[in-house]
């Protein structure tokens, strides 16, 4: 039998991710640390890179890309995502351009990292906000949503599992990179 006080939760979280009181520091005390801003851009600057490799207009891909950092500042402040779902999602979006980098255009990429990111959210942590609440913050339909997420697991036939290994190599890169920015940002280091 469902316990009342769990369902009263489950319902608050959902009907108000951003001021939920119980669920969110709990998530943050058990899965480790939320995402800098400065990782966040990181793995943006990635994708930036990666679409200036194919495409030309390089004012509409700053723009496009501009914009979807600021989305994934405001997910990470509504869902409180942490560093590994954020890397996480960095790899499967990698793991779709390694397919296939026709896969990823100007339209499409920031439902693919919306995707990726709620992948790694759920593949990642213990205490997990349902689509509907992602739906819900990003005020899209849920439909669409789910959609974004199967296109993801599509693209990467499914495979989502990463290797410990491969995870923490990555980890460092983007640790190393954060670091630098960092530095360079308050004065300690020039480019």
């Amino acid at each position: 039998m469902p316990n009342p006080t769990e369902e009263r939760k489950e319902q608050e979280i959902e009907q108000d991710p951003q001021f939920h009181k119980d669920y969110k520091p709990l998530r943050a005390q058990i899965d480790g640390r939320i995402a800098p801003d400065t990782l966040i851009q990181q793995v943006t600057n990635d994708l930036t890179i990666g679409l200036k490799t194919k495409n030309s207009q390089y004012n509409l891909i700053d723009n496009q890309m501009s914009q979807l950092n600021n989305i994934l500042l405001f997910l990470r402040n509504i869902f409180e995502l942490r560093c590994v779902e954020v890397i996480y999602g960095g790899i499967l979006m990698n793991k779709i351009w390694n397919k296939n980098k026709n896969l990823i255009t100007m339209q499409n990429v920031p439902q693919l990292v919306v995707g990726s990111l709620l992948i790694a959210h759920k593949y990642t942590g213990d205490y997990t906000y349902k689509n509907k609440t992602w739906a819900q913050a990003l005020r899209i339909d849920i439909k669409t949503l789910n959609q974004w997420e199967i296109d993801v697991l599509e693209a990467v036939n499914y495979q989502i599992f990463v290797e410990g290994e491969q995870y923490d190599q990555i980890e460092n890169i983007f640790r190393d990179r954060c670091d630098q920015q960092v530095a360079m940002e308050s004065g300690c280091v020039t480019n």
